[in-house]
């Protein structure tokens, strides 16, 4: 099959090999519901198959409700804060989201993986592998980072740079702002 392209056709072959992958994956995902959903009548039965399915339909609905609630409770703690970024942003409240609907779907795959994204430790592994990890907060909002993680540098103005305050060095006289003399 012959396709008109406006350029690069490697670009173009790479996009229908997407496509193809995308609608291979939904086919099986539907031949496996069909089959996951025949296994599940031949051994529960029609009544306890639908209302399972309903239990899950409505399971979801709450799952998604209650995630709304608190993404509007954020997004309200947010719009309060002065500067925008005193507030923290839940990485797990998409992947609840995505639970949520994926239980509301008519299917027994479906909600397993469903299920299986409710598990705090899985939703914290997929956030992780997703965004990278989230940087350290300590109690008073001081982000701890590794010496990998930063660089100092100066600036062409001489403007604010990475430099460390004056009292914050080892063997430097304290400085009023300084941390250390609440440590000691």
């Amino acid at each position: 099959m012959h396709f008109a392209t406006r350029g690069s056709g490697q670009a173009d072959e790479v996009v229908m090999n997407v496509r193809g992958k995308i609608k291979a994956a939904v086919l099986a995902w539907l031949a496996a519901e069909v089959v996951v959903f025949a296994a599940a009548v031949h051994f529960w039965g029609w009544p306890t198959t639908l209302a399972l399915g309903f239990l899950t339909s409505t399971l979801g609905i709450y799952i998604l409700r209650q995630a709304g609630r608190e993404s509007l409770g954020v997004l309200k703690k947010a719009m309060d804060a002065p500067s925008g970024l005193d507030f923290e942003v839940p990485s797990g409240g998409v992947l609840r989201i995505l639970a949520g609907f994926l239980l509301v779907v008519p299917g027994f795959v479906s909600d397993l993986a469903g299920v299986l994204l409710l598990a705090p430790f899985i939703r914290q592994r997929l956030a992780t592998r997703i965004i990278g990890p989230r940087p350290r907060r300590s109690q008073n909002g001081v982000v701890d980072l590794d010496p990998n993680e930063w660089r100092a540098g100066h600036t062409q103005d001489r403007g604010p740079s990475c430099e460390p305050l004056p009292g914050m060095l080892p063997g430097e006289p304290k400085a009023e702002h300084s941390r250390r003399q609440f440590d000691e």
